[in-house]
């Protein structure tokens, strides 16, 4: 089977319902085992990714083995980053203000061609030197404030190798639990515009 077939003509030409297609891809996708193992091995790099950089212990290895040369990270409490030394120079900092740094699986990885989607939650207690990374504000050194939060990331794999990860976090969160926004109670009236 390799032509296209999607959900919509697979019903209209009675395919579907007659159980003669038994895995069928979403509109646009071919069908293929390939497809299939390929996302598999996605989703292994993308996992062994999470652990082996955003966990407990960081190894500043694995940026050389599973991210493409010029690999864009992106989220919305730091500045974009833009290829491996950019990378591991974002976490080397990041673990040194946060030694207790880690963050972990909230839920399965969902792979689709290149894609790979993750949900997470994590973060870590400022201990370590002043943090200036954040975009809205930096952090003196060892303010012993903690940050606790979740997010989803989206990463782009070719050839085996990470190209892109773009997550969208709950920052507000974190920024308030490091006291770099304040919490506004606009339900007393309070006019305070914490920026």
């Amino acid at each position: 089977m390799s032509q296209l077939i999607n959900r919509r003509d697979a019903i209209k030409t009675g395919l579907l319902a007659s159980g003669a297609l038994a895995v069928l891809p979403r509109f646009g996708e071919t069908a293929s085992l390939l497809t299939t193992t390929q996302e598999e091995t996605n989703k292994a790099i993308v996992g062994r990714w999470f652990s082996d950089f955003w966990g407990k212990t960081c190894n500043l290895g694995v940026v050389d083995g599973l991210a493409a040369p010029d690999m864009l990270l992106k989220y919305s409490l730091h500045k974009p980053r833009r290829g491996r030394s950019d990378i591991k120079a974002f976490m080397t900092d990041f673990r040194k203000a946060f030694p207790d740094l880690n963050f972990w699986g909230a839920a399965d990885l969902i792979a689709e061609g290149d894609y790979v989607v993750g949900r997470w939650e994590g973060g870590g207690t400022h201990t370590g030197p002043a943090f200036s990374d954040f975009l809205i504000g930096s952090l003196p050194a060892a303010t012993g404030r903690k940050m606790h939060f979740t997010g989803t990331t989206v990463l782009k794999l070719k050839n085996g190798k990470i190209v892109e990860e773009v997550g969208l976090d709950d920052g507000v969160t974190a920024l308030q639990q490091l006291g770099l926004i304040v919490r506004t109670d606009w339900s007393r009236g309070s006019s305070r515009y914490p920026l």
